[in-house]
């Protein structure tokens, strides 16, 4: 069953909003990957290439096949992947368990 927002019964209060013992987490870095034979580079907060990279892991995979396979994926399914951000997003927040 996909997340709603609307399906959560947890509160959120605007104080905790801030992985306050994470900070680091929010710093970005950039990654080289090669996408359909081209080389390009890839701007992500270092909680995704960490996500990414537990997802790469699982399947048995570095962090550039598994965006590679990603952006094939959408290619199939949309002919077009416009902006890769939002295949990323919801790539990670899916292998993330929600809590109740």
């Amino acid at each position: 069953m996909p997340f709603s927002p609307s399906s959560r019964n947890a509160t959120v209060k605007l104080s905790d909003l801030i992985w306050r013992d994470h900070l680091s987490s929010y710093n970005s870095r950039a990654h080289s990957v090669r996408l359909n034979g081209m080389v390009t580079s890839i701007r992500l907060e270092d909680v995704y290439w960490t996500l990414l990279a537990e997802i790469s892991e699982a399947n048995a995979l570095t962090t550039s096949q598994l965006i590679s396979r990603l952006y094939e994926e959408m290619l199939e399914a949309r002919r077009a992947v416009p902006n890769l951000e939002p295949v990323r997003e919801i790539t990670t927040s899916r292998s993330v368990p929600m809590t109740p």
